[in-house]
């Protein structure tokens, strides 16, 4: 337990250029969820101990058309607590949290792979480059 919380806490601390800021808070409340997982259970919050099989489930299905159903569906949460788990705890709503990913996902691939920015946002799940551009001007801002 002690390596793998370690492992998440280098990973929030180490990476933060790289990474963008939704998903730096999700790895955080990965952690926070690893660490809550070890107190008795009168001490945890429900829905936030869920989070990071959530997250874990989304980075791992980022590519696929996720929707509120099938992420609840895959965690077995409801609809209702997996908004709730996200605004709460998250400040975003899952589309907009889905987006940032993919957003970041198509940036890194583009400049990894050097492919082009329609590949690199059809890759990352986006359905088209218009959705990819409606992304980032909402996280950028152009």
């Amino acid at each position: 337990m002690r390596a793998e919380l370690t492992a998440l806490f280098h990973r929030i601390f180490s990476d933060r250029e790289k990474e963008g800021e939704a998903v730096m808070r999700g790895w955080f409340h990965v952690l926070v969820g690893k660490l809550l997982s070890h107190l008795p259970t009168e001490h945890r919050t429900a829905p936030h101990a869920a989070l990071p099989q959530v997250l874990l489930w989304l980075r791992d299905h980022i590519t696929e058309d996720v929707s509120r159903k099938s992420l609840a569906r895959a965690v077995g949460l409801s609809e209702s607590t997996v908004s709730h788990l996200f605004s709460k705890a998250l400040g975003l709503s899952l589309p907009a949290y889905v987006a940032g990913l993919r957003l970041e996902l198509a940036l890194s691939l583009r400049e990894k792979e050097g492919i082009t920015l329609t590949e690199a946002a059809l890759r990352s799940g986006f359905g088209s480059l218009r959705s990819f551009h409606r992304a980032y001007r909402q996280k950028y801002g152009n």
